[in-house]
């Protein structure tokens, strides 16, 4: 099958791609990684270890909580608007 119609595997791989708007790509990346950190915070886990997003899969499958950033997503809003 063609790479082009291929499922992306990677954030960076979704971003290239364009598959999202670029405000859209920054609303669900910063807001899975703000919740990514502030859960392992919580959960005391070691700095080093708080740099690991959930892969695009895990996000994609549901296997991963998105919860997006409602002040990211009003920001879009108004740019759009």
């Amino acid at each position: 099958h063609h790479p082009s119609l291929s499922p992306p595997k990677t954030w960076l791989e979704l971003r290239e791609r364009k598959i999202l708007q670029e405000e859209a790509f920054k609303v669900a990346y910063q807001s899975i990684s703000n919740s990514s950190l502030n859960k392992k915070r919580k959960a005391k886990i070691p700095k080093s270890k708080t740099e690991m997003l959930p892969t695009l899969e895990e996000t994609i499958n549901a296997k991963a909580q998105v919860d997006l950033d409602p002040s990211l997503l009003e920001e879009w809003m108004c740019q759009e608007m």
